[in-house]
């Protein structure tokens, strides 16, 4: 719980590097950017902006000192090409009446219920603009003395635990979860269903999720923590699996945009190899593999969640499929 309000922290401190003292003067005092923040925020991608809210978390996570994560930032967006002024700098120094003030006022079922209230409008669909007045009004029923540049990017909010999860969950099925968002993105799915798959998934691995968790809110748009940064990159390779749930065969169709060497493989849960139905040079084209079901040794295997994973060149599709009893 208290991890919210501290992500809340890490991202109004992102917020005054890349929008401006406009929404943040509130709470780091005098600024010295000027409008450089603006000028800063309208040449970054959003890829570019996830990259650099990701990597100031992970620094404070770390304990990173202020001018370390304030070098390391001005790094990353020169990395960028951007042209960052002799002036920038990025706080805060002192928080004044600022989030730290404002989480110290709230207990622990204040804290929840607040965290609860954000999950559910994000799952909601509700705006940005729409969170943010709503969690203004609930710390003023608190009796919180909210400032009026109040601001709480929480658009970038990732939820408590999402280390713990990231943590529990092993390359193969992050790969899983990466190609499904993809697919889901490039059908044109909504966020909210995007998020409930993911939360499934999460659920079938046997991860616990705590109550009021919205995870998966920002994970169809940028590259989570829970993925551990790793990009949501749309591969070429395009598959499907038939029939899925199966037993005792499933038939896994691929199509390849260019020749090279191929290899399919099957993974446990637990993210081990136990079976590979193809490895050889094939053309771009459509092709189809049988899994028997079977691991390498020819033993059939128990029902459970399985993954194949198509390797062509340098792209990689995962899939999970489920074998029935």
């Amino acid at each position: 719980m208290k991890r919210t309000m501290k992500i809340i922290v890490l991202t109004t401190l992102a917020s005054f590097l890349l929008l401006g003292s406009t929404v943040s003067a509130g709470f780091h005092g005098k600024h010295q950017c000027g409008q450089h923040g603006k000028g800063i925020m309208a040449s970054l991608t959003t890829e570019q902006r996830d990259q650099v809210f990701t990597m100031i978390q992970e620094m404070h996570d770390q304990g990173k000192a202020p001018d370390e994560i304030h070098a390391a930032v001005r790094t990353k967006l020169e990395g960028f090409g951007i042209e960052v002024p002799d002036t920038f700098m990025m706080g805060p120094r002192h928080h004044g009446q600022g989030m730290k003030m404002i989480h110290d006022q709230l207990n622990e079922s204040q804290q929840k219920e607040i965290r609860e209230m954000v999950c559910q409008m994000h799952q909601d669909g509700k705006q940005r603009d729409e969170i943010h007045a709503a969690v203004k009004v609930k710390l003023e029923s608190y009796g919180i003395d909210v400032p009026e540049n109040f601001m709480m990017m929480h658009g970038k909010h990732r939820g408590p635990g999402m280390k713990m999860i990231h943590s529990q969950l092993n390359e193969v099925q992050r790969d899983a979860i990466r190609s499904q968002i993809c697919e889901m993105r490039q059908s044109g799915t909504s966020q909210q269903e995007i998020q409930s798959k993911v939360q499934e998934m999460v659920k079938g691995y046997g991860i616990e999720l705590p109550d009021g968790n919205c995870i998966g809110g920002n994970w169809g748009s940028t590259s989570p923590e829970i993925l551990d940064g790793a990009e949501l990159t749309n591969t070429t390779i395009k598959a499907t699996s038939h029939p899925n749930p199966f037993n005792p065969d499933v038939t896994i169709s691929y199509e390849l945009q260019d020749a090279g060497q191929v290899t399919v493989q099957i993974y446990d849960l637990q993210g081990q190899s136990i079976s590979t139905v193809k490895n050889g040079y094939q053309n771009a084209g459509s092709y189809e593999v049988v899994w028997n079901g079977k691991n390498a040794n020819g033993q059939k295997v128990s029902s459970g969640t399985y993954f194949y994973k198509i390797t062509a060149g340098d792209q990689t599709l995962t899939k999970q499929i489920i074998m029935t009893k």
